[in-house]
């Protein structure tokens, strides 16, 4: 699946604030942080800066080169 038919399954529409958001922090191992169910904490504690402003964000694990795996769609409270 590419990421424009995800966005249309999800009714995004250019009226909504999206970010996407690709994990992949040298300090810590994203994979195994959402393998054992703490990668949505890790990324509720990020700074406003990284998200800045968005209503939704749209989240991916960082793989090999460009490539990345869906992994969620969130909408954030403000």
């Amino acid at each position: 699946m590419n990421l424009n038919e995800l966005v249309r399954m999800r009714n995004f529409t250019l009226t909504n604030k999206v970010k996407l958001v690709r994990h992949q922090d040298p300090n810590y191992d994203t994979k195994l942080l959402h393998k054992i169910g703490m990668l949505e904490f890790y990324q509720s504690i990020q700074s406003n800066d990284v998200f800045g402003n968005c209503d939704y964000i749209l989240s991916f694990l960082g793989e090999e080169g460009r490539k990345a795996i869906f992994i969620g769609a969130y909408q954030k409270n403000y």
